[in-house]
């Protein structure tokens, strides 16, 4: 398992995903409202570590 889902598991995450579920007026069943927040908190997340990754080796390019 990443550092992504782990954090998802975590009582932060889980009040996050409550309040976030409280203000959402959509048609969509909270089982399935759920899953789509999952991916894309996931996706948003792993789509920062990799741009940090890629700044920071492009850093060390420019260096050396």
């Amino acid at each position: 398992m990443d550092e992504v889902e782990e954090l998802m598991k975590t009582p932060d995450f889980l009040k996050k995903l409550e309040d976030a579920f409280g203000r959402y007026k959509g048609k969509l069943s909270k089982e399935k409202w759920e899953e789509k927040y999952r991916t894309l908190f996931k996706n948003r997340e792993k789509g920062t570590i990799t741009e940090n990754k890629f700044k920071e080796l492009t850093r060390r390019t420019r260096i050396n």
